[in-house]
């Protein structure tokens, strides 16, 4: 059965069930006598801003406890989003706490003739500690392998690439060129084996 083929009060509860479970940062705030202010806010967003029990509704960003440059970064957000009626997302770091997320903000129309936006915040600080993993790990695959063809071929030096082969042939290239000595318009001829895949050689 579709989710739309619920009833209304099932579909409101199981809403109700993700909002307040989910491990992530949700919740709704709404602009009105000139500021942004607190809506409704999820388990997930009372961690992330270190409250023990649901701020009440009304409540601007500096009285949930957001300094200055934090109070800029999110009115930046909601302005953006309910001028442009299209949802935004960015990343953010927080110095303070050492963490990286991911900010998504969503325009949800107009409520009593106030905007109001959607926010959701995912912790991606893990994840950007293994991508750094697998930076590292890729740069050191290149580098033996670079390693090995100089071993096997007697060759001064190699070149290795995560990129497609004719851009990394492409680099391989330029690396030769710049290493050749002299004005480089005096050696603008490569030799490229007939062997090499015609696309490669195109570039």
């Amino acid at each position: 059965m579709r989710f739309q083929h619920y009833t209304s009060a099932l579909r409101a509860w199981i809403v109700f069930a993700i909002y307040d479970n989910v491990p992530f940062a949700i919740g709704v705030v709404e602009f009105r006598d000139g500021l942004w202010r607190n809506v409704s806010i999820n388990p997930g967003a009372m961690k992330l801003l270190d409250l023990t029990s649901p701020p009440p509704a009304g409540l601007t960003l500096a009285e949930l406890g957001f300094n200055a440059e934090r109070q800029q970064f999110w009115h930046t957000l909601f302005d953006r989003a309910t001028t442009t009626a299209a949802p935004s997302t960015t990343e953010r770091r927080d110095p303070e706490k050492k963490r990286d997320y991911v900010v998504s903000v969503v325009p949800l129309g107009r409520s009593g003739g106030d905007d109001r936006c959607g926010f959701f915040v995912e912790d991606i600080t893990a994840r950007k500690q293994k991508d750094a993993e697998i930076s590292q790990g890729r740069l050191e695959a290149i580098l033996n392998f670079q390693t090995l063809v100089t071993d096997l071929t007697g060759l001064e030096i190699a070149n290795g690439s995560m990129l497609d082969e004719g851009t990394a042939a492409a680099e391989a290239m330029m690396m030769c060129h710049r290493l050749k000595e002299g004005a480089a318009e005096t050696h603008p001829t490569f030799f490229v084996s007939a062997a090499c895949h015609p696309q490669t050689i195109d570039i």
